[in-house]
């Protein structure tokens, strides 16, 4: 039967509280949740070698710290303005996607094993 844990994942700048939610299964696949923008953790799947975490960006909790940034500094420029906030989404989306597609080419073959 699926289970659902939670604790406290840490606190924000301003001093909230941020809480993660763990959504786990008997066939060891979990889906760790953050209350704060409802943000993926990890994904953890069986694998033959282990579990495998298939999350690439770990350190998402500071993604939106990054978000934030792109979006005042797109924003701060006067020839862009208010939209660079709404510009800042795609191309965090798009360096992202870059990051990610860089990481598997560089370590595919590890990748792969685990799995």
């Amino acid at each position: 039967m699926a289970k659902i844990e939670s604790k406290l994942f840490g606190f924000t700048r301003s001093g909230d509280p941020v809480n993660e939610y763990i959504l786990s299964n008997p066939g060891g696949l979990s889906v760790s949740v953050l209350d704060y923008g409802a943000i993926i953790k990890n994904i953890i799947v069986p694998a033959r070698r282990g579990p495998v975490d298939v999350v690439l960006d770990t350190d998402t909790y500071n993604e939106v710290d990054d978000q934030f940034a792109l979006s005042y500094l797109l924003a701060s420029i006067p020839a862009i303005g208010v939209v660079g906030i709404w510009w800042s989404i795609p191309i965090g989306w798009l360096l992202a996607d870059l990051a990610g597609l860089l990481y598997y080419k560089k370590f595919k073959k590890q990748l792969l094993e685990q799995l």
